[in-house]
């Protein structure tokens, strides 16, 4: 199958997520006019955006800049050549973390370029003997490249949660490792990785700010933040059934300051309760050192408006002869778990390309939740009043044609976000 225009025009940033996730129901929005309705808030610092830029674009402003100098020669080294203008990685710009190191990173036994690691190496990196690359073996494999790079990944390895290996094929390995602060788990923090043929080709951080000076023991009870955040939203009701008891989590706070500063944390009790007769369903977030009420917000998809474009999703030869060698592109496609500009939880699309619009202009920039696009045409950024964002494109378009809005918004950046996306989803289940 021939795709041309994927191999010169788009990146594929993204890390495949393998974290169980239980998808919420899509459900007709309800106008708001219950008195929860109008009690709903999220502190705006609570909104933690997405964004990655090439490593080079802000080395001289890292903390970290000498060990980025030695990863490169490290890497000209192991690949007897100059990198030239390849990019090293791409960096959350306000942790200072990378959010992608791409290359052939030989780990396990594979035939994967460069691969020449026999089990025998591998028992030696890990310290024990291994038989066969089975799941522990990945997930200690994975754990040992973080440990040999954590300066230029940027995590503390004190944080490094329990994570899974899942293989996808004989070939193919998800990893996924989530972060926790002294025993507590850090809201959306993780490190995933993919192994290809015994290679990590993709490793990197999803919002991962390192913790730093924050106390993990709180001041209020799960039975006292339980009170608070009933007492804001004017009281228990006997309708009222909690869907989820107060659990301890840290949560990441924008905060400003150079570029690797890092973020804030605050430590804080989530319960999430259901008041009958609504659907809806409210997750309250409560300061566990002061007693603040964060956040009160309905944690279900509410299915209003979309992100949709036309993909290639078999091959990009813009003829049809068979169902299974169809290369036309489909118009309309959904763009599953896209951002969209607005503040969580409507900050991404559902796996259907859909998502709660209330107002204002929404803009996606194919940075996903699970998957980034990186597209050498030019930079992804298409915006709508309305809410609904048609990305466009028409058959026989191929390389940097677009399908309008943006000189990124190429047949391969959508086709490689669809494809990579449903893959992920895959992996997920």
């Amino acid at each position: 199958m021939e795709r041309r225009s994927f191999r010169r025009t788009a990146v594929v940033a993204g890390l495949l997520g393998l974290a169980v996730c239980s998808l919420a129901a899509a459900l007709k929005p309800e106008p708001a006019e219950s008195w929860l309705d109008q009690k709903a808030f999220f502190k705006p610092e609570l909104y933690i955006s997405s964004s990655q830029v090439p490593v080079e674009e802000i080395l001289d402003q890292l903390p970290n800049r000498a060990a980025w100098g030695a990863y490169r020669v490290a890497r000209e080294k192991a690949l007897g050549a100059s990198l030239g203008d390849m990019p090293l990685a791409y960096i959350d710009p306000r942790s200072g973390a990378a959010t992608n190191l791409m290359g052939a990173f030989p780990v396990i036994p594979g035939r994967g370029a460069g691969n020449h690691v026999k089990l025998a190496d591998l028992s030696k990196t890990l310290g024990r003997p291994v038989t066969k690359a089975n799941n522990k073996a990945v997930l200690d494999a994975v754990l040992a490249f973080i440990n040999a790079n954590q300066v230029v990944l940027g995590v503390d390895l004190d944080q490094i949660g329990d994570g899974r290996a899942a293989d996808v094929t004989d070939d193919l390995w998800q990893v996924s490792i989530p972060q926790y602060y002294k025993g507590v788990p850090v809201r959306y923090g993780r490190v995933v990785a993919t192994i290809n043929r015994g290679n990590i080709v993709l490793i990197g951080t999803e919002t991962w700010g390192n913790v730093k000076g924050l106390s993990h023991v709180p001041k209020l009870s799960g039975a006292e933040a339980l009170t608070a955040g009933f007492a804001y939203a004017g009281g228990q009701s006997a309708m009222d059934t909690i869907l989820r008891q107060p659990t301890l989590e840290v949560i990441p706070v924008s905060a400003s300051g150079p570029v690797g500063a890092g973020y804030d944390h605050r430590l804080a009790w989530t319960f999430v309760f259901q008041r009958y007769p609504d659907d809806a369903q409210w997750e309250v977030i409560v300061d566990a050192h002061k007693g603040e009420v964060l956040a009160l917000q309905d944690v279900n998809h509410y299915v209003t408006q979309s992100i949709t474009g036309g993909v290639y999703p078999l091959t990009d030869t813009g003829i049809c002869p068979s169902n299974t060698t169809c290369g036309t592109m489909q118009t309309g496609w959904p763009m599953p778990f896209a951002n969209t500009g607005f503040a969580a939880p409507n900050n991404f699309t559902n796996s259907a390309g859909l998502y709660n619009y209330t107002s204002g202009t929404a803009t996606t920039t194919l940075t996903g939740q699970y998957v980034r696009i990186v597209d050498s045409c030019g930079a992804v950024s298409n915006s709508s009043g309305t809410g609904a964002i048609n990305l466009g494109g028409t058959n026989g378009q191929h390389d940097c044609t677009t399908g309008g809005g943006s000189a990124g918004n190429t047949p391969a950046s959508r086709s490689a976000f669809y494809e990579v996306n449903k893959l992920a989803e895959m992996a997920r289940g």
